[in-house]
C-alpha cells in the first residue's frame, strides 16, 4: 500500500524535478494526519538554492541560511527510515527522506545519497547563487505536529483479549461456512490464538520503542555531582 501510494503521488507530482522525499518540519519523528511524513515533494539544487516542491508547500533556501546538516534515523520501525535533517540559523529544523529506491535496507543507502548532494551543494561556491523561483517564506515552525501516540507493552496486552476474541470468531466462522462439520477442535483454535498473540506483538513491537525513545529523549538530563 505505500509503494503504490508513493508511485501514484510520484505520478502526480513528475513534472517537477528532483528527488522525490517526504518533507516533516521537525528534526524530530512527529506524527501529522498519521503518517511521520507532513509532505511528499520534491527536492533540487536550482540557481544556487535548495527548492523543495510538494503538494503541501513549496520553499527554496539559500546557503547561508544553513546552520548544520546530519543524517538522523529517523523514526523507529522493523525497516531503517534515516533521513537528512537540516537546522536552519533561525533556530527552525526540517528533515528530508529520500523514497527512491529506498525500501528496505536500502533507506540507508538513499538517505546517503540525498546526504551527499545537499553537502556538496552547502560547500559548493556561492557565487552563482542567485534567486530561486520558489516561495521562502514558508514558516518551518509553524506545522507542530503530534508525538507518537504512548504505547506501552501494558497497553498492548490489554488490548490482545480483544484480537484473540476477533481472531476464534472469525476463525469459527470460516470452518463452520467450508466443513460445515461443526466448531473446530481447540487444537487449531489455540493455534489461531497464538498465532495473534505472535502477530500483536510483531506490529505493536515498533510504536513500542518509538514511545520509549520519545520519553528518553525528552527526559532532562541530571547534574553530574562532584
Amino acid at each position: 500500500m505505500l509503494l503504490r501510494s508513493r508511485r501514484r503521488a510520484r505520478a502526480a507530482l513528475s513534472p517537477r524535478p528532483g528527488v522525490f522525499a517526504g518533507f516533516s518540519p521537525s528534526a524530530e519523528p512527529r506524527v501529522y494526519d498519521g503518517s511521520f511524513d507532513y509532505d511528499w515533494g520534491f527536492a533540487a539544487i536550482e540557481n544556487g538554492c535548495l527548492v523543495y516542491r510538494g503538494d503541501r508547500c513549496t520553499w527554496h533556501l539559500q546557503r547561508s541560511d544553513i546552520e548544520r546538516i546530519w543524517l538522523t534515523p529517523g523514526p523507529f520501525n522493523w525497516m531503517p527510515r534515516p533521513a537528512v535533517c537540516i537546522a536552519l540559523k533561525s533556530g527552525a529544523a526540517f528533515t528530508l527522506r529520500a523514497f527512491d529506491g529506498a525500501f528496505g535496507p536500502a533507506a540507508h543507502r538513499a538517505a546517503a545519497r540525498l546526504l551527499r548532494q545537499v553537502r556538496e551543494w552547502q560547500t559548493a561556491d556561492s557565487a552563482s547563487a542567485n534567486s530561486a523561483s520558489a516561495d521562502s517564506s514558508y514558516g518551518f515552525a509553524s506545522v507542530k505536529g503530534a508525538p507518537s501516540p504512548p504505547y506501552s507493552w501494558h497497553s498492548l496486552l490489554a488490548a490482545f483479549p480483544r484480537y484473540g476474541v476477533a481472531a476464534i470468531m472469525i476463525e469459527c466462522f470460516v470452518q463452520l461456512a467450508i466443513s460445515k462439520t461443526g466448531l473446530p477442535e481447540p487444537g487449531p483454535l489455540l493455534g489461531c490464538f497464538a498465532s495473534t498473540f505472535a502477530l500483536a506483538v510483531f506490529m505493536g513491537y515498533p510504536a513500542v520503542r518509538r514511545a520509549r525513545f520519545t520519553v528518553q529523549a525528552a527526559r532532562p538530563a541530571v547534574p553530574l555531582r562532584g
